[in-house]
């Protein structure tokens, strides 16, 4: 597949009538002065292509190199779609030449090259096999979302080589053609344990190493495939791969963890720690235990289905901010919900109040050190500022004393090591 890609800030072709069209993709990228016309000979130029093929990237703000920026993102967007293509940049700025070598060494048979003429473009490529793609017709359009690389595909041939398209956004369906077997033979050809596995592998880089998450489920689909060994989808064809992560899909749709807009199209994701906390809310409130230890066990229950630690700690906590956020009240081992009706008054004054605030605040303590853990080394403040406003954030605490305090006891305990910079170090 062929690409042009014009830097229409600094070059202005009129047109390049002797460029064939066909397979041939342009991407026309306007800053903010070039937005209100074109000349009528481009226009004719572009009206000769397939009209899915072209492709007008509009600036929404001014500023030093801002065009650059978004060419160069698509570029290597393109690079991702198609490791083989023949692609020609439009633009006066050399900046784009390292760039240009970093990807033609990176993807083996692609060509990429930088003219400064639109006279210059060659004619003539070949058409690579496994990465030919057929963009069905509509009317020439103008993009304002910037996310846009193609705006539809209808058919990709020979599905086994699809892994060469990944990072694609805004593509909705993607026909394999009347080969592909019923699925009552995929459900029989594809064990459920290998679509269990995969869960397990994609959920963990999901959720554990905040991964950059695709907006549209073409995108996520093939980029899950990244995050499980070869070997495991190595005896499987393309067809049954595809049903694997589609399974894989529903099963984050069924759980909570991705959702679709009403569209079908855009997707929403619940997998940090708050869209987590607030999926494994909604089960425990539909379960409505009536019995606190019924209770602790429905969330033990629903920590472990979103893969989440389920010690009593965490049981703690979790009964903590459901109290803290008014979704539970508790009278001896009574549960009740709202409207809190049924709960009888307690004319008794409370005689432990003191442990009662001990045991709040060792629950808090030991919330700050399972969510320290949670965290890879890197990511952790470094220091004692950054953590005292990590901790604000995380806990909804702007208590200064508080924090504080929990910062003492990190130390006593020797959780921390606080250096004469106030640099952090971490034993856990």
């Amino acid at each position: 597949m062929k690409h042009i890609l014009i830097d229409y800030e600094n070059i202005q072709p009129k047109s390049f009538d002797d460029v064939e069209v066909d397979e041939c993709h342009v991407w026309l990228f306007l800053g903010i002065n070039q937005q209100k016309s074109l000349p009528p000979e481009l226009v004719e130029t572009l009206l000769r292509f397939d009209n899915k093929n072209v492709h007008i990237i509009k600036m929404q703000h001014a500023g030093k190199n801002a065009l650059d920026f978004y060419l160069s993102f698509y570029l290597g967007k393109i690079s991702e779609i198609d490791p083989k293509a023949d692609v020609c940049i439009l633009a006066r700025d050399s900046g784009y030449d390292i760039l240009v070598e970093h990807l033609n060494s990176t993807y083996d048979g692609m060509s990429i090259k930088r003219l400064v003429n639109a006279n210059q473009l060659t004619v003539s490529y070949e058409s690579h096999e496994n990465t030919v793609l057929d963009i069905k017709e509509s009317s020439l359009i103008v993009e304002d979302n910037q996310d846009i690389i193609l705006d539809n595909i209808d058919n990709i041939d020979n599905i086994d080589n699809i892994d060469n398209i990944d990072n694609i956004d805004n593509i909705d369906n993607i026909v394999t053609g009347s080969n592909q077997p019923p699925a009552q033979s995929l459900e029989k050809s594809v064990p459920k344990a290998v679509i269990h596995d995969c869960y397990i592998l994609v959920f963990d880089s999901i959720v554990n190493h905040k991964v950059f998450l695709p907006s549209y489920k073409f995108n996520l689909l093939h980029l899950m495939k990244k995050y499980v060994p070869a070997t495991i989808l190595e005896k499987f064809n393309g067809v049954e791969q595809d049903y694997i992560f589609e399974q894989v899909f529903e099963k984050f749709i069924k759980l909570g963890l991705i959702s679709l807009d009403e569209k079908n199209e855009k997707l929403s994701y619940k997998v940090d720690n708050q869209g987590i906390l607030d999926l494994v809310t909604d089960q425990i409130l539909l379960s409505r235990a009536k019995k606190t230890d019924g209770l602790n066990n429905v969330i033990k229950q629903k920590l472990s289905s979103y893969r989440q630690i389920n010690n009593e700690d965490q049981v703690n906590l979790v009964l903590t901010y459901l109290k803290n956020k008014g979704f539970i009240k508790q009278d001896n081992q009574v549960v009740h919900y709202p409207p809190f009706n049924d709960i009888p008054k307690n004319t008794s004054k409370s005689s432990n109040g003191n442990n009662e605030k001990i045991k709040a605040a060792d629950t808090m303590y030991q919330g700050v050190i399972t969510l320290i853990e949670s965290q890879p080394p890197t990511s952790r403040p470094s220091k004692k500022s950054s953590l005292v406003n990590y901790l604000k954030s995380h806990l909804r605490n702007e208590n200064p004393k508080v924090i504080d305090k929990l910062i003492k006891q990190m130390v006593k305990n020797k959780v921390i090591v606080i250096s004469d910079t106030n640099k952090l170090s971490y034993k856990i």
